[in-house]
């Protein structure tokens, strides 16, 4: 590979030939007049100055960069993985500009606060024989729309670090379960339906939907991760440098989140303006906007990163792991972990507004969750589904009003369905993710769901995000939700990072104290009613959904439930 220096030679112009003459020619030299020898030694400047591409940025490392990159961490060993580890570093430094400026790069874009603690999940992986797992949380930007899937940056970082893991004996498994338009909540509240029971690093991508910095999505995001996990995963935070209010609530919950990782990719900005002129960037940051997945495919968007910015946060998070994975390697005997992952209590909640769902937001107690979007490990809402749903047919296909009499529909949105179609048309590009959801209208009658749980406080029934007019259903409004056997009160959630485009979809339900519960046992696939007699597997609770507004019809969009949360 060429040396950067010698790269950006070859990628010059070529000098115009007028100038070149003037000094080819002898002949002409010899009876040129001093004022032309001037003119001469300005143009051969001129010359020059059109053969020394722009510097490149200089950023002063800071002090922590200096003990915690993989550069700082480097051992001269002549060890697979070392060299294996060098590799990685020079193909890093290669890409974006040389050591100096690689560097200062990932110095910029990346906020650590806890190597050791990384490096000490690394070693549980390998003692216990685990694999190691990241899980990828995030919207559209995550997915990788625009590319293939193939391309977002979370394959490209398992791709990047699969070898050097196996070499370090540990089994690295990476999962994208991204979700295109789902906001931090409902999906923070499912955590453990999408991102697994015991993942060791999570992330949130969300700042494209909460834009401004608003803290208050992260926070209870940031909650619920400490919550729903017996031992708290590593946290990455993808968010815009801006952002200066989730930075200072990522730094108090440090002592309950150990080692969160904050990233951006700000300082390509700077380079940007530094130069303009793509041919003499380096080579990471070239063709910048140019998308992966053939011309015009869905998701070609401003909002949405190409090829070259997704494979710039794969390389700035594979150097993170690969220096945990080099301190591992190099202070494995005097790693100090016992104790380290104790769970601590959760500070007060900074954003709390006292509303009536505040505990679901930012409680301490666990969240179930029951969802139809996809991808997800387990928990589907079909299970807790026990009467009440029409024929199931493809959700590709149209429905007329005779499934809609029939009860209620498991289907994609129109919108989706245009979605699906359009990717169908470029071979689905890799994509995994799918928001389907029961779809309901008055003729559908009641949706009958049962929450396998005891003293059930707090209910959330969430619509499928998607775009929404003001003569849409509102669940909190436009439905009569009976919770065993008596009415219940919903109220639509304005929290911050539960909004879909500025719209409310998920509704607050209070149990009311006297409900009864009741019987069933679940076989295989959901919950079936049962009785005392038979001997009752599950206790829980009965929940009856019915659209009593007459004027909801499929042209303006259905009522719909696509997440059933509760605690």
């Amino acid at each position: 590979m060429l040396s950067l220096s010698l790269l950006y030679i070859h990628l010059m112009p070529h000098a115009e030939s007028s100038l070149l003459e003037v000094h080819d020619d002898d002949d002409d030299f010899e009876s040129l007049t001093q004022h032309d020898v001037s003119s001469v030694d300005d143009k051969q400047e001129d010359i020059e100055l059109l053969s020394t591409p722009p510097p490149l940025p200089h950023w002063n490392l800071s002090e922590s960069a200096v003990r915690w990159d993989a550069f700082a961490l480097a051992q001269d060993e002549n060890s697979l993985f070392w060299q294996t580890a060098a590799g990685l570093r020079n193909t890093f430094a290669e890409r974006y500009g040389g050591e100096t400026t690689a560097r200062g790069l990932l110095d910029q874009s990346l906020i650590t606060f806890d190597l050791e603690s990384t490096a000490c999940r690394l070693q549980t992986s390998k003692t216990n024989q685990v694999p190691f797992q990241i899980s990828f949380a995030g919207y559209s930007v995550t997915t990788g729309r625009g590319n293939f899937f193939s391309q977002s940056y979370p394959m490209v970082l398992e791709k990047q670090l699969h070898t050097i893991f196996r070499l370090a004996g540990i089994d690295l498994r990476v999962r994208n379960a991204a979700i295109g338009g789902c906001p931090s909540f409902p999906y923070g509240w499912c955590l453990r339906n999408f991102l697994g029971d015991a993942p060791d690093v999570v992330s949130w991508d969300f700042a494209m939907n909460e834009a401004g910095g608003d803290p208050s999505g992260l926070e209870a995001y940031l909650r619920q991760v400490a919550t729903q996990y017996s031992i708290v995963p590593q946290i990455i935070i993808k968010d815009t440098h801006l952002a200066t209010q989730r930075r200072e609530l990522v730094d108090y919950y440090r002592a309950s989140l150990l080692d969160p990782l904050i990233l951006h990719d700000a300082a390509v900005d700077e380079l940007f303006q530094m130069i303009p002129e793509e041919e003499y960037r380096p080579v990471g940051l070239q063709e910048w906007r140019k998308f992966g997945a053939p011309r015009n495919s869905p998701g070609q968007t401003l909002h949405h990163p190409a090829v070259a910015e997704h494979e710039l946060l794969a390389w700035l998070l594979t150097l993170y792991f690969l220096s945990a994975l080099e301190l591992l390697e190099s202070k494995r005997e005097s790693l100090q972990c016992e104790e380290r992952f104790v769970k601590r209590p959760l500070p007060p909640p900074l954003h709390s507004t006292n509303a009536t769902w505040d505990s679901l937001l930012f409680g301490d107690k666990k969240t179930q969750c029951r969802t139809s979007l996809e991808p997800i490990v387990n928990g589907k809402l079909q299970e807790i589904v026990q009467n009440g749903v029409a024929q199931e047919i493809s959700v590709i296909l149209p429905k007329s009003n005779m499934f809609y009499n029939q009860g209620w529909v498991y289907d994609l949105s129109d919108d989706e369905k245009k979605a699906k179609r359009n990717l169908d048309r470029f071979g689905n590009l890799g994509f995994v993710d799918s928001k389907t959801a029961y779809f309901g209208l008055f003729e559908s009658g009641n949706l009958t769901l049962f929450v396998p749980s005891l003293n059930v406080s707090n209910l959330v029934l969430c619509e499928v995000n998607e775009q929404k007019t003001p003569t849409d259903c509102e669940l909190s409004t436009d439905t009569t939700i009976m919770i065993g056997g008596l009415v219940a009160k919903a109220t639509a959630i304005g929290a911050a990072g539960t909004l879909y485009l500025g719209k409310k979809i998920c509704s607050h339900v209070v149990v009311p104290s006297s409900a009864k519960y009741s019987c069933a046992s679940f076989n295989g696939t959901k919950y079936v009613d049962s009785n005392e007699i038979d001997g009752c597997k599950q206790q829980g609770l009965r929940v009856q959904v019915a659209i009593h507004n007459k004027h909801i019809n499929r042209k303006e969009h259905a009522c719909s439930i696509s997440q059933v949360i509760w605690n």
